[in-house]
């Protein structure tokens, strides 16, 4: 049995190895088809007497059942008819086809997902840097490197206590270090003392061979202005026995993440350019991107001090019951 922790900790690591993984091998791992194959098409088009699992599905899952509908009518009201006409099996995945129209995109894992699941709760990807997976070291090479370059992003004195018996140390010694071992002494030399700032790396890469430097430096100092991207499963509230957070259908939320998918989509293409321009050779490109920050660097007297990202506050995203909740509090 694991405690709340292991399963925030567990679902933050997942989720920084599922953004690293980068766009193409996220859509590749899990494709999804807006035109269906000659043969699933005949399925469709297909006329016969009603389905009999479908209609016991229908009489004994009343509940899931509506509340599929409920969406549907909610979000996508002039499709009502296309996708209601759908096997059981199949409306989730023409939900998502449609909504992604709409909307934005969902994550590709819960287009096969059963509508009982897929009713209760909005699927969100929650992408944000925590501190521990920041610490601990575990980011593919590009990663590690970059954030090298980066200006510590936590108060060294809020999480003090938590790092009490760990070996490991509230600042960017180990990744310094890393660049030491693995790119050499005298590229780790010219990085800046402190790292740079994330509107510093901006100014100095935007628009060069270095491009996406600035975007990559927003994301670990959750400064990127899009939810997913700014705040991890440390942010979230879980209901008692779940292993991850129940966000809410409602129209606030769907909203949103649809006003930010623009710009978050637009993050993760720079970071994950940046990230493979780097990797396709670590020494010499790492080398030239440490020289070329060196060479343009030019400190400010006025250089304003970085405030650690010690955000208290949750995801604001409205969650399954929080409301409920909230209310018997006040009274």
């Amino acid at each position: 049995m694991w405690s709340l922790d292991d399963i925030v900790r567990q679902n933050n690591e997942a989720a920084v190895q599922w953004l690293e993984k980068g766009e193409q091998a996220r859509v590749a791992r899990f494709p999804h088809l807006d035109t269906w194959p000659l043969t699933l098409r005949s399925e469709q088009m297909r006329r016969g007497p009603p389905n009999l699992e479908d209609l016991i599905d229908l009489l004994t899952d009343k509940e899931g059942t509506s509340r599929f509908d409920a969406l549907v009518i909610k979000f996508l009201p002039e499709y009502i008819d296309e996708i209601l006409a759908k096997p059981k099996n199949k409306r989730v995945h023409q939900f998502c086809v449609r909504f992604a129209k709409k909307y934005y995109p969902l994550p590709l894992y819960v287009y096969g997902s059963n509508i009982e699941s897929f009713s209760y709760s909005l699927p969100v990807d929650i992408m944000g840097l925590s501190f521990l997976s920041y610490l601990e070291m575990g980011h593919r090479p590009g990663y590690q490197l970059l954030m090298a370059l980066v200006v510590y992003p936590w108060d060294n004195d809020y999480y003090d206590g938590y790092l009490e018996d760990r070996e490991i140390h509230g600042d960017r010694t180990a990744l310094v270090q890393y660049v030491r071992e693995n790119i050499g002494m005298e590229t780790a030399r010219k990085i800046y003392k402190n790292g740079w700032l994330p509107q510093e790396l901006h100014q100095m890469t935007d628009g060069t061979a270095y491009d996406g430097c600035g975007h990559f430096a927003d994301w670990v100092c959750q400064c990127t202005g899009c939810i997913i991207l700014d705040y991890n499963y440390n942010k979230c509230q879980y209901d008692e026995g779940d292993t991850e957070p129940n966000f809410a259908w409602s129209q606030y939320n769907v909203e949103t993440l649809a006003t930010q998918y623009k710009k978050t989509h637009e993050i993760l293409q720079k970071i994950d350019h940046i990230v493979e321009y780097i990797e396709k050779d670590l020494q010499g490109r790492f080398r030239a991107l440490v020289n070329h920050l060196h060479t343009s660097y030019k400190p400010d007297k006025d250089r304003p001090q970085f405030i650690g990202n010690d955000k208290n506050e949750f995801i604001p995203l409205e969650q399954v019951g929080l409301e409920d909740e909230e209310d018997e509090e006040d009274e």
